[in-house]
């Protein structure tokens, strides 16, 4: 019997998942809360999302400042720079030079993040593709701009993220 690797994305599933379900257990109400009536015996999703603290729109300018900084190094997947990033890479590094710890990976980034509607959009936002599979940073809500780092064989670039037919969504750290 052969033993073969698993696929690149169920590794990274598997690993959002156990992060999330770490995430759960860590903001779950207490066993006795319900019997006091204090009502924080609500959701653990609900709970997650009310715990996230959404970053200053300083914090964002610094994170795309930093982005755009990179324009030009190579994708290498893994990477986390200085020399070269992958996407979700580029957002971490670029939040981490604004002071804002968020995941490493693209997934648990869309996972842990605060969902939002094209119309709340503003610069400094991460905007996921493919299942979250892939992330950029928004550099000009307006002009519906992005800095990320594409696929093997480009570097890091501005480019639209309107015509991606893979968009999912858009998140707040």
């Amino acid at each position: 019997m052969s033993i073969r690797p698993m696929p690149r994305k169920a590794v990274i599933r598997a690993a959002a998942l156990a992060g999330a379900a770490a995430l759960a257990v860590s903001v779950a109400a207490p066993a006795n809360a319900a019997a006091h009536g204090s009502g924080a015996a609500t959701s653990t999703t609900h709970q997650a999302k009310a715990a996230v603290k959404t970053v200053t729109p300083q914090q964002a300018a610094k994170a795309v400042a930093f982005a755009a900084q990179q324009q030009g190094k190579p994708y290498m997947y893994g990477a986390t720079g200085p020399d070269s990033f992958d996407s979700p890479g580029l957002t971490q590094a670029a939040y981490a030079a604004a002071g804002v710890g968020i995941p490493r990976t693209s997934q648990e980034q869309w996972q842990r993040s605060t969902h939002l509607t094209a119309s709340q959009v503003r610069k400094g936002d991460l905007v996921f593709f493919v299942n979250g599979d892939h992330v950029g940073i928004v550099a000009d809500a307006e002009k519906h701009l992005m800095i990320h780092a594409p696929r093997v064989g480009t570097t890091v670039r501005y480019e639209s993220y309107d015509d991606n037919p893979l968009f999912t969504g858009f998140g707040r750290p």
